[in-house]
């Protein structure tokens, strides 16, 4: 019998003994394997060629289902972790370079557009940027550029008539519907819930608080919408017209196709596949594999892959060194520090403000006054850096935040060259932190103005009753309770808060009219909260020129006196796309979860990631309400013109 417990009990020890030994070869394969995987992928970012393409006759291959972001295109904004399947934006500014370098480039013999299912995130300003870089290439090069639009948006179908032939597929419908801007209203909801909201505001179009007190749109805020799509889609369709109009042969077929055009946009809305081709909308209709056969015949078949010689846009920026993933670093595993002796190139700084204006550090495609009014005093105090082009792709969001960046913008202009580039929107804070540059760029799509200031005080005094829970305080003086949410702000109390939005809009008249060279006067009836399209500030003065980022990095490198190669540096810069795997591992923060969440949910169904979008808008909207006065310069709408 002891032998036999002697036996049962090795046993048990054994197997035991035998786990532990197969989960430690386990943890350590696991390890290797990973450090194999970073290792090679290491490999392929820090220098050595990371993708084999033809030395000639590869298609520049774009998707647009990916969209277009002023951030770098491996930077954190742009990367959904190695976790994600989905794919970040590109870099606006990366591909403007990949297109200027493809221009000179052998190995690249044209360009294809591909549309995908869904399109991709981007804004009219940065379609009409690239659609003039893409002409501007076809023009200096010499080469084609293709559009594939299997279920074309309107944005991509303005951005593929830069093309040379544009295709779509036979059940595609070209969407030529007109636009329009939407407004949410919440104020049943909120009162439902218990939820009060008071405000204060100076502005007669400063409806940024509406959705939050009204359950309809106001007079004041449909005009300026009606003004803004109203812009928008004149320009918009009138470089479409051009772009089509310009492969008619006479005056009559240029005739026809505008009566083909009017009575699309007042009679039909969406144009089916072989309409579009009849009419002279789009160049072919075709199927994917008559797509890929067609691109065969201009650049040959790849015995490999049997399709297509072509490289995908983001192995192009890696492969020319354009946009590099830096080597793979994090808080357990830091980069050693640079040689002191080395000399640092000098080189012009393009500084990325996309996202709502937050008070502290914000989160990825926020604005964190904090983070952000830093990153402006190290390039003040970089000497390498000469020159800085502040891109601005924002609806404002957080006074005391906006005003920590402009202060720092302010004394690097004092400087160094500071030039301004606005993006799809720059109003409201957005515009407030462009006021020290020496030069302001707009495109004329962009979206600007809303100088004007509102406070947002919610209570839920309301809520607790109807889940069961009063308050009462006791005050040593009457606005002791100025900061409390217990309970609706008295009249006096309200008082407070306005005096102090009416200085705050005095203060912002005062910069924008010493930034313009204009009176306060002036200043206060271009503001009221008004938006602007870029064409209407262009005009009334509250830009400098017409143009987008290239033409703002051009002005930044003359005024600097710097050659025309010089360094571009993004800030915030690119990151691995490997650091969320290996920030897990050490004491470093993870990324906020982002615009990937969209997609998980609601895959392809563009309708559900519509809603999503929405609502995703709110709530980082509700979360931007940060700031430590409560006051905030922001556009009164969201600008989704669709």
């Amino acid at each position: 019998m002891k032998a036999f417990f002697k036996q049962i009990v090795a046993s048990f020890f054994g197997s035991c003994f035998s786990v532990l030994a197969l989960g430690i070869f386990v943890v350590i394969g696991f390890f290797g394997a990973v450090g194999t995987v970073i290792m090679s992928f290491q490999a392929t970012t820090t220098g050595e060629k990371p993708v084999d393409f033809p030395s000639e006759g590869s298609v520049l291959v774009i998707d647009l289902s990916r969209g277009f972001s002023d951030a770098p295109t491996f930077s954190p904004a742009n990367n959904f972790g190695v976790f994600s399947n989905v794919k970040g934006a590109y870099g606006l500014l990366d591909t403007l370079r990949a297109l200027e370098a493809a221009r000179f480039d052998e190995s690249v013999s044209g360009i294809l557009l591909l549309g995908g299912n869904v399109s991709g995130a981007h804004g009219f300003a940065s379609v009409m940027e690239l659609r003039d870089a893409l002409i501007h290439f076809r023009s200096e090069s010499q080469k084609p550029v293709f559009a594939y639009l299997p279920t074309p948006g309107y944005k991509d179908y303005l951005l593929a008539t830069a093309a040379d032939e544009i295709w779509i597929h036979p059940l595609a419908e070209l969407p030529l519907t007109g636009l329009s801007s939407t407004g949410l209203y919440f104020k049943n909801a909120l009162e439902n819930l218990g939820v009060g909201v008071q405000i204060t505001r100076v502005g007669t179009h400063k409806s940024a608080v509406e959705p939050l007190i009204s359950d309809k749109m106001s007079p004041e805020d449909r005009e300026q919408r009606s003004r803004i799509t109203g812009d928008l889609w004149k320009l918009t369709l009138l470089n479409i017209f051009s772009a089509r109009s310009g492969k008619a042969e006479s005056d009559e077929a240029k005739n026809l196709l505008a009566q083909h055009f009017s009575v699309a946009v007042e009679a039909e809305g969406y144009v089916p596949a072989q309409a579009a081709l009849e009419k002279k909308f789009v160049d072919a209709v075709y199927y994917e594999d008559e797509m890929l056969e067609r691109l065969k015949t201009h650049t040959g078949t790849n015995e490999q892959t049997h399709s297509f010689h072509q490289i995908a846009l983001d192995d192009y920026l890696r492969a020319s060194g354009i946009s590099v993933e830096p080597p793979l670093v994090s808080a357990a595993f830091p980069l050693p520090e640079p040689d002191a002796t080395v000399a640092v190139p000098q080189s012009i700084a393009v500084v990325c403000a996309e996202g709502e204006i937050v008070d502290g550090y914000g989160a990825v495609n926020e604005v964190g006054g904090a983070w952000f009014s830093r990153a402006l005093r190290e390039l003040r105090n970089d000497d390498s850096v000469k020159a800085v082009v502040l891109r601005i792709n924002s609806p404002g969001g957080s006074v005391f935040a906006s005003e920590q960046i402009r202060r720092e913008a302010e004394l690097l202009a004092k400087e160094k060259t500071l030039v301004v580039s606005m993006g799809d929107v720059a109003a409201s804070g957005g515009y407030w932190i462009s006021t020290p540059a020496k030069r302001v760029f707009a495109d004329p799509a962009t979206i600007t103005g809303s100088i004007g200031v509102f406070g947002v005080l919610f209570n839920f005094e309301n809520l607790g009753k109807k889940i069961g829970i009063t308050s009462e305080a006791v005050l040593t003086a009457p606005f002791a309770e100025l900061n409390s949410a217990r309970r609706p702000k008295t009249p006096e109390e309200m008082a407070v808060f306005q005096k102090s939005t009416d200085r705050i809009y005095a203060d912002f008249l005062n910069l924008v009219a010493k930034a313009r060279g204009i009176s306060v006067q002036e200043a206060d009836a271009l503001g009221q909260g008004q938006v602007w399209s870029g064409i209407s500030a262009a005009e009334t003065k509250l830009v400098d020129e017409l143009g987008g980022l290239a033409a703002a990095i051009a002005f930044a490198k003359k005024d600097a006196g710097l050659d025309d190669d010089i360094e571009i540096i993004s800030v915030p810069g690119e990151v691995h796309r490997f650091q969320e795997l290996l920030d897990r591992f050490s004491d470093a923060p993870i990324p906020v979860a982002n615009a990937g969440t969209q997609h998980a949910l609601a895959g392809n169904h563009p309708a559900l990631r519509s809603v999503l979008r929405n609502l995703e808008r709110v709530a980082q909207r509700l979360r931007a309400f940060n700031d430590p006065n409560g006051l905030y310069a922001r556009m009164p709408f969201d600008v989704e013109a669709k």
